[in-house]
């Protein structure tokens, strides 16, 4: 979750009232952020990822003011109609082939207000828009701007512009390889032949996205009263909420906003839209779940208090809240403004007889066994990279709808994955290494996702697969059971020196001798070698 520190003599003017420590000490952990800290200018919170609108001291304040009763309820937003238009060329489909975008007047920009518009830019820039990958937000002084802008791609000997903060016109390329912002994010436009570019109707450049503005046409200072915004990327929904969330903010520091049609080969746009979005909700079912008795006056005050309405069935939405899917978002929100402190706890009639888990009965054991052989146990995350799984053999991974980070971005098919990431995160250290962990591992199979518990070793140092089957050998005599191991290839291993383990004539694990490719792909000069081993069997006798 991003950190973020707020100004908190500029929250507090622009809620509107004077509030004291202890309220929002009391009232701040209750909204659905973490507060860290509050001292004498600074309000220290953590925001999850489904509230990008919160970036920001503008975001921030207009859901603290809610919250607390200031100034509840719906808020409106007004674009108003301009002549403004933005061509966005075919040129651009293969490499960030979508745009949104605006045009705010009559700012009143000090230091601490630009100081707030750019750190929300780049707080959105790498939660929201995956680090610039999906989204990526230009400002720039409308005054040096001469309508129509194209969005385009061309080939970096033909990009030549003034990178911002520099006194010299640099091609794309040396963009990309010589400025520090270009040397941060070039793998966004790896592979590509041409960079995407916005030039306006003389000619002159205003940026590179995803990577820099230009020094000339793309530079806001607190003289500037007048901006143009664009959102570029891949995702068109995400590109429509950063850029609401953007104006909107500066709607709520008085600036007027004005729609600019965007012009695609199939398409126009006319953006932002700032309609207030609709969700059909049934107030019987959310008090069921929430477990109150709410009726529709109640229901509508707690609504009210984090930004929203109610009317006729239906909850109305702002444009800058991304997080509603469901109903259950609007249950989440009732209770926020209803206030968790009010929920009375109740004693539940049950009786029930505790004692462990027969699983945990089971990995307690194998601990104890897996450590007397030297051992150190690892925690790993369940989530991993797909492209590590995919080098590494895996065929059928699940992966997630919406990773944060390309490093995690499906779930382990084999805990062994996470001890060889351990591996090269520790192959600085002492040699021999040996790790095990006891973790879950998840399975693409016919009938839907299945998640197993395995035990994984791995040896790194002046081992071989003869140490592996020591394992598997004090593994049997420990829980007196009888294991075949079958010789056999695996995608991990050296062929001829892997096998498959069996119980009952089925598959319940694997071990062998990492192949070289692989070794050499984590940066360690030892051999490895590991096993791993499905441990559910074990449950049918224990």
């Amino acid at each position: 979750m991003p950190k973020i520190s707020l100004d908190k003599k500029r929250v507090l003017e622009l809620v509107g009232k004077k509030i004291s420590d202890e309220t929002l000490h009391k009232e701040i952990p209750f909204m659905g952020t973490d507060l860290e800290e509050i001292t004498k200018e600074k309000i220290e919170v953590e925001i999850f990822p489904d509230r990008p609108d919160l970036l920001s001291e503008e975001g921030f304040a207009r859901y603290l003011s809610s919250f607390l009763g200031v100034k509840k309820g719906l808020r409106n937003y007004k674009v108003k109609k301009s002549d403004y238009e933005v061509i966005v060329e075919n040129s651009v489909k293969k490499v960030r082939p979508f745009t949104v975008c605006a045009v705010a007047k009559n700012l009143s920009l000090d230091n601490k207000k630009l100081d707030s518009l750019i750190e929300m830019q780049e707080k959105l820039h790498i939660t929201h828009g995956r680090r610039r990958k999906k989204v990526a937000i230009g400002v720039y002084p409308l005054d040096k701007i001469s309508f129509p802008i194209k969005y385009k791609a061309l080939s970096p000997d033909k990009i030549f512009f003034k990178p911002l903060d520099s006194d010299k016109k640099l091609s794309g390329k040396e963009i990309i390889n010589k400025t520090d912002k270009g040397k941060e994010f070039k793998h966004l436009l790896k592979g590509f032949n041409k960079y995407p570019v916005f030039i306006d109707n003389k000619n002159n450049f205003l940026s590179m996205p995803p990577v820099i503005n230009s020094e000339d046409v793309g530079k806001v200072n607190t003289s500037t009263k007048e901006v143009f915004i664009e959102c570029s990327g891949t995702d068109l929904k995400a590109l429509e909420q950063a850029l609401n969330i953007v104006v909107t903010n500066l709607a709520d520091t008085g600036a007027e906003i004005y729609e600019v049609k965007v012009s695609y080969e199939d398409k126009n746009l006319l953006t932002p839209n700032l309609k207030n979005k609709e969700l059909k909700v049934n107030i019987d079912w959310i008090n069921k779940w929430l477990g109150l008795s709410l009726n529709q006056k109640e229901f509508k005050e707690s609504i009210e208090k984090c930004g929203l309405n109610y009317e006729k069935g239906k909850v109305h939405i702002p444009p800058y809240r991304v997080d509603f899917l469901h109903p259950v978002d609007v249950a989440e929100d009732v209770a926020k403004g209803y206030k968790y402190y009010n929920f009375k706890g109740e004693t539940v009639n049950l009786h029930t007889v505790g004692s462990e888990d027969k699983l945990e009965i089971l990995k307690n054991k194998i601990r104890e066994i897996i450590i007397g052989l030297g051992f150190i146990e690892n925690y790993s995350l369940n989530l991993i990279s797909g492209d590590l799984q995919k080098k590494l053999g895996s065929k059928k991974t699940v992966h997630l709808l919406n990773s944060i980070s390309e490093t995690h971005d499906t779930m382990r098919e084999h805990v062994i994955y996470s001890l060889l990431i351990n591996a090269e995160f520790n192959k600085k250290n002492v040699y021999p290494q040996k790790m095990f962990e006891v973790g879950t591992r998840y399975v693409n199979e016919k009938n839907g996702v299945v998640e197993k518990e395995s035990l994984a070793c791995l040896m790194v140092g002046d081992f071989t697969v003869t140490n592996a089957l020591q394992i598997l050998e004090v593994f049997k005599k420990s829980f007196g059971i009888n294991l075949e191991l079958v010789e056999k290839d695996h995608p991990l291993f050296i062929s001829g020196r892997s096998g498959y383990v069996l119980y009952k004539k089925k598959i319940v694990g694997f071990l062998g001798e990492l192949k070289p490719e692989f070794i050499h792909e984590l940066e360690i000069e030892f051999p490895i070698c590991g096993l791993e081993l499905d441990i559910g069997f074990l449950l049918e006798d224990f």
